[in-house]
């Protein structure tokens, strides 16, 4: 299914008592949220040096992306969680269309944690509905720091393909050093990124 945009500034869903909760919520989007070059939907903050599109072209590439990612790692994430240590809530840093999230909290509930907390963070609201997803979007520019979270609020953080956002040579800088400030002490942080060339991933 191609992703569509999501488009509204605040939208919660819920399913039947006897499934998974389903919860998104939004902050309100200013109006400059988007500016149109092209023909192409982009981000329309100047100040964010992004230039990929925002549009459901860009958003379909990027979940090709993501399943070939998972071809490539054996499963949506690096780190080893067994069953009795599977975290309980999650970060996912540069969200995008949340289907990240929406797999692995797939996955989660198939080994019996439907319970599980994501919050999805990026500079625009791209994602869709997430139905039977305990999600939450919060929009903030990732290197407009501190992070809007507590110190050890999570017990994962994951980052994937922030190299244009953050390069591979400055990943260990002051946005890494936050996401490892707002983990849980023994959490995970994990790294999916690469520059221009496959020898320089992490």
């Amino acid at each position: 299914m191609v992703p569509q945009p999501h488009l509204n500034e605040a939208s919660t869903s819920s399913r039947d008592s006897n499934t998974r909760k389903a919860s998104v919520q939004s902050l309100p989007k200013p109006p400059s949220t988007f500016t149109w070059r092209g023909g192409r939907r982009y981000h329309g903050d100047e100040s964010i040096h992004y230039f990929l599109p925002c549009d459901v072209r860009e958003l379909s590439r990027q979940s090709l992306f993501h399943e070939v990612q998972r071809e490539v790692y054996g499963g949506y994430h690096c780190a080893e969680f067994p069953d009795d240590a599977i975290p309980r809530k999650v970060l996912e840093v540069g969200c995008g269309t949340a289907i990240w999230s929406a797999s692995v909290a797939d996955n989660f509930a198939a080994r019996g944690r439907p319970d599980v907390q994501f919050v999805g963070l990026d500079i625009v609201p791209v994602h869709p509905d997430m139905h039977g997803v305990n999600f939450t979007f919060v929009q903030h520019n990732f290197h407009n720091l501190p992070l809007p979270f507590p110190d050890g609020e999570f017990d994962y953080v994951i980052c994937r393909e922030l190299s244009m956002v953050t390069p591979v040579h400055g990943v260990y800088g002051s946005q890494i050093t936050d996401c490892v400030r707002v983990l849980k002490p023994g959490g995970t942080l994990e790294l999916q990124c690469c520059e221009r060339y496959p020898n320089t991933c992490m």
